[in-house]
Protein backbone atom coordinates (compact mmCIF):
# COMPACT_ATOMS: atom_id res chain seq x y z
CA UNK A 1 0.00 0.00 0.00
CA UNK A 2 2.88 1.97 0.54
CA UNK A 3 4.36 1.95 -2.34
CA UNK A 4 1.19 3.36 -5.05
CA UNK A 5 0.73 6.06 -2.67
CA UNK A 6 4.79 6.78 -3.37
CA UNK A 7 6.15 6.08 0.57
CA UNK A 8 9.81 5.32 0.69
CA UNK A 9 11.11 2.77 3.63
CA UNK A 10 14.93 2.87 3.83
CA UNK A 11 16.92 0.40 5.87
CA UNK A 12 20.03 1.94 7.25
CA UNK A 13 22.55 0.25 8.40
CA UNK A 14 26.28 1.27 7.71
CA UNK A 15 25.79 2.15 11.70
CA UNK A 16 28.50 0.94 14.55
CA UNK A 17 25.94 -1.14 16.38
CA UNK A 18 27.85 -0.24 20.13
CA UNK A 19 26.95 3.37 19.30
CA UNK A 20 23.34 2.74 18.55
CA UNK A 21 23.22 0.68 21.80
CA UNK A 22 24.35 3.88 23.61
CA UNK A 23 22.80 6.36 22.16
CA UNK A 24 19.27 4.65 22.66
CA UNK A 25 20.14 3.60 26.29
CA UNK A 26 19.64 -0.20 25.48
CA UNK A 27 19.96 -2.63 28.11
CA UNK A 28 22.62 -5.57 28.35
CA UNK A 29 21.93 -8.40 26.13
CA UNK A 30 19.53 -6.31 23.64
CA UNK A 31 21.03 -5.70 20.13
CA UNK A 32 19.82 -2.90 17.68
CA UNK A 33 18.39 -4.53 14.54
CA UNK A 34 17.76 -1.53 12.02
CA UNK A 35 17.43 2.19 11.70
CA UNK A 36 14.56 2.81 8.92
CA UNK A 37 13.12 5.93 7.26
CA UNK A 38 10.23 6.69 5.68
CA UNK A 39 9.46 8.92 2.90
CA UNK A 40 7.83 10.46 0.39
CA UNK A 41 9.74 9.64 -3.22
CA UNK A 42 9.68 10.63 -6.30
CA UNK A 43 10.30 6.98 -7.88
CA UNK A 44 11.60 3.93 -7.10
CA UNK A 45 14.67 1.51 -7.92
CA UNK A 46 14.25 -1.45 -10.09
CA UNK A 47 16.03 -3.73 -7.61
CA UNK A 48 17.01 -2.94 -3.87
CA UNK A 49 20.02 -0.50 -3.99
CA UNK A 50 22.72 -3.02 -1.90
CA UNK A 51 21.94 -5.25 -5.24
CA UNK A 52 22.58 -2.56 -7.27
CA UNK A 53 25.60 -1.14 -6.20
CA UNK A 54 27.00 -4.54 -5.26
CA UNK A 55 27.04 -4.29 -1.82
CA UNK A 56 24.75 -7.26 -0.93
CA UNK A 57 23.02 -10.08 -3.18
CA UNK A 58 19.68 -10.68 -2.36
CA UNK A 59 18.57 -14.12 0.08
CA UNK A 60 15.73 -15.95 1.05
CA UNK A 61 14.11 -14.18 3.96
CA UNK A 62 13.98 -17.30 5.86
CA UNK A 63 17.83 -17.66 5.96
CA UNK A 64 18.06 -14.30 8.35
CA UNK A 65 15.23 -14.21 10.40
CA UNK A 66 15.28 -15.93 13.39
CA UNK A 67 12.72 -16.63 16.27
CA UNK A 68 13.42 -17.31 19.62
CA UNK A 69 11.15 -20.38 21.29
CA UNK A 70 12.32 -20.98 25.12
CA UNK A 71 15.95 -20.74 25.10
CA UNK A 72 16.39 -21.26 21.45
CA UNK A 73 16.84 -19.60 18.48
CA UNK A 74 14.65 -21.30 15.40
CA UNK A 75 15.78 -19.90 11.35
CA UNK A 76 11.76 -19.69 10.22
CA UNK A 77 11.18 -20.98 6.94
Amino acid sequence: MARVEGIGVGWVFLLEAGSLKKLFKMSEGRHPVAISCIGCIDEFYEKPMLELEAWAKATVLGERVLRTIGKSNVLLH
